[in-house]
């Protein structure tokens, strides 16, 4: 996804503006900015995430009550 946006930014310039446009993108600021907005969005996607009491598959287990639970809910195991 990035190499898609980096693409579509300079497709558009012409070649001797290309290095104008990609040299600050290699210095050690635009790095750690780089850096810090990707921590800070995964931060945000983690913190407005809920984290479900109940197994995803738990119709499974009142569909099938036969099934043992190793079955009904994998991810416990």
């Amino acid at each position: 996804m990035a190499m898609r946006k980096f693409y579509s930014e300079i497709r558009g310039l012409k070649v001797s503006e290309v290095p104008q446009h990609v040299k600050p993108m290699l210095s050690i600021d635009f790095a750690k900015n780089a850096i810090k907005k990707g921590l800070d969005n995964y931060h945000a996607n983690v913190a407005t995430s809920s984290i479900s009491s109940t197994p995803r598959n738990m119709a499974v287990a009142t569909d099938c009550p036969t099934l043992p639970s190793f079955l009904l809910y994998p991810q416990l195991h």
